[in-house]
């Protein structure tokens, strides 16, 4: 599995897949994919970790479950993560933040390197995507103020072709096609898919 961690970091350090990937899981109304482009002096900046490790057979990674009592993206599938303190660098909130969140130990994450950012109109965040690796899996310790679950997932269910579905739902008054991953009770969609989208772009050739 180390080698897959040198396989990825490799593909990071090289063009990525960028908004095209990305906007495969992105809600789409009748119009067509919302314009999601944004100077960055308009939109706060968040730091998310995308976090893998040796499963049993096949890598897996880390999701939350937001909790249900939060202002923003509540009861909603995750990647740990958080707005940037003030000098802080987007690494070091994403570590932060998974450490908050699920308990882990930064000196413990591998920082591989760094997925396209995303701007997310609903909450005026551009989300910066860190993938991390650990050697072991994680023992997970949820902060129940801002999670309601955390659990893992092995990478090859967002391969599977009879995990991507879609549904229709009526947002602020617009109808949308929402693609989305069936691996959990709560739908993968939103922010979330589209980064693992990208992601999902890059190594779909290289994971197990």
């Amino acid at each position: 599995m180390k080698n897959l961690a040198s396989l990825i970091t490799s593909r990071l350090n090289g063009p990525l897949p960028g908004p095209p990937a990305q906007f495969r899981m992105a809600p789409r109304s009748d119009e067509g994919v919302p314009d999601r482009n944004l100077p960055p002096d308009l939109a706060r900046r968040s730091g998310v970790m995308l976090l893998l490790f040796d499963g049993i057979t096949d890598p897996e990674l880390v999701l939350t479950l937001r909790s249900n009592q939060l202002n923003q993206h509540s009861n909603q599938i995750s990647l740990p993560g958080g707005r940037l303190e003030r000098g802080e660098e987007i690494e070091d909130a994403a570590l932060r933040e998974t450490r908050e969140e699920v308990g882990i130990d930064p000196s413990l994450i591998t920082v591989l390197g760094f997925l396209t950012p995303l701007h997310v109109p609903v909450s005026g965040n551009i989300i910066h995507p860190v993938v991390g690796w650990l050697d072991h899996p994680p023992k997970l310790i949820p902060d129940h103020d801002e999670v309601a679950e955390a659990f893992t997932m092995p990478l090859n269910r967002l391969f599977d072709p009879t995990c991507l579905k879609q549904t229709r739902r009526n947002l602020h008054g617009t109808e949308y096609n929402i693609p989305y991953w069936d691996v959990h009770r709560i739908p993968l969609w939103g922010a979330t898919a589209m980064i693992l989208s990208e992601f999902c772009e890059l190594v779909g050739d290289i994971t197990p």
